[in-house]
């Protein structure tokens, strides 16, 4: 099976196909169903160059056959713990 999907870019909105393969951060069995959880920090846009995160799931059913995916780009949100207030 592939692991060679699309995403939208949130900023460009184009779709960019990616194998998102070694993203893959867990993997959960339910009967038939395989759900692969995917996690990526800073993902580039080779489109518009803006990075951004992706997570979401790939799912197999039975194992090793593609079903359907659930893939989401967002923007990288700034963490108000890392600015100190003077």
């Amino acid at each position: 099976m592939t692991f060679k999907l699309s995403v939208t870019c949130p900023f460009c909105e184009k779709e960019l196909v990616h194998d998102w393969s070694k993203y893959i951060v867990d993997q959960e069995k339910y009967g038939r169903e395989v759900e692969n959880t995917i996690e990526c920090d800073e993902f580039e846009c080779p489109f518009c160059h803006e990075p951004f995160n992706v997570f979401g799931s790939i799912y197999e059913e039975p194992k090793g056959k593609y079903s359907y995916h659930e893939l989401c780009g967002e923007p990288i949100q700034e963490d108000d713990d890392d600015f100190d207030e003077l």
